[in-house]
């Protein structure tokens, strides 16, 4: 499992994987063109002048989703140094935590 499917784990009640099963993190990211098109398609909608202004909204809801996710994962029961440590997995790196680290942290319930 990787990225995302994270997620929709965590959402689990009892967490737990079978022998040689692995779970993959990194971090989240979009492409400059990604960023263009939206840009784009939504300036009218949103009233944004011009890069800059869409930039400062940007960099707020970028916030929001780190703190969302945070929040989400304390509520889940994982410990903070174990969501600072996937935070910090660049998004052209990936990161498998052994399964004692996962227990660890509280990624997984058994």
């Amino acid at each position: 499992m990787f990225s995302a499917c994270y997620w929709l784990f965590l959402a689990g009640e009892s967490r737990t994987m079978e022998k040689g099963s692995r779970l993959g993190f990194h971090q989240s990211y979009m492409t400059a063109e990604d960023v263009e098109n939206h840009f784009i398609e939504s300036k009218d909608i949103n009233g944004w002048a011009n890069m800059y202004e869409y930039t400062v909204y940007l960099y707020g809801v970028t916030q929001d989703d780190i703190f969302k996710d945070f929040e989400y994962q304390l509520e889940r029961g994982v410990k903070p140094s174990f969501i600072i440590q996937t935070i910090k997995v660049s998004s052209d790196q990936e990161f498998y935590p052994r399964r004692k680290v996962l227990v660890d942290a509280g990624v997984l319930t058994d």
